[in-house]
């Protein structure tokens, strides 16, 4: 082998370096990038999730809020319905203890069948409106868990 072939394969040898060595490098930089995207994607899901999740712990601290005013509202209503419901028990009881009024001219006669039979309508309406709502609660409280 003459010089001239030795310079040559010489050549061909360092152009082959050189390729091999350039697109080791590009794959080196190709990895790089791609681990730069798949850390940004990674982030940018780290983030969409807390702000996802912030945006669930405002919406259950608002059903909470809104749970607890209703709650309040019925517990409410409930006391004041079992409280007239109580009155108008006390005030039948004493309907049937109290003397009935003599007969006097120009009164007028009130049969006492009737007003017992509309106290005890009225005690019904009322404790059917406890009934009521404590159902109305019972489902809005179903429908507002889902939330939570």
């Amino acid at each position: 082998m003459n010089t001239l072939e030795l310079r040559a394969i010489a050549y061909l040898l360092a152009a082959g370096l050189f390729v091999w060595l350039g697109a080791h490098l590009a794959g080196l930089h190709y990895e790089a990038i791609i681990a730069k995207d798949h850390e940004a994607v990674a982030n940018a899901a780290e983030q969409a999730a807390m702000a996802a999740k912030a945006k669930q712990d405002v919406a259950n601290a608002n059903n909470n809020v809104v749970v607890a005013r209703l709650q309040a509202k019925l517990d409410t209503t409930i006391a004041d319905n079992t409280d007239l419901a109580n009155q108008l028990q006390d005030a039948r009881a004493r309907s049937r203890i109290l003397p009935k009024a003599p007969n006097l001219p120009g009164a007028a006669a009130t049969p006492a069948a009737s007003g017992d039979r509309r106290l005890d309508e009225l005690i019904a309406a009322a404790l059917t409106e406890c009934q009521q709502n404590s159902a109305r609660q019972s489902a809005l409280i179903e429908e507002l868990k889902p939330q939570l």
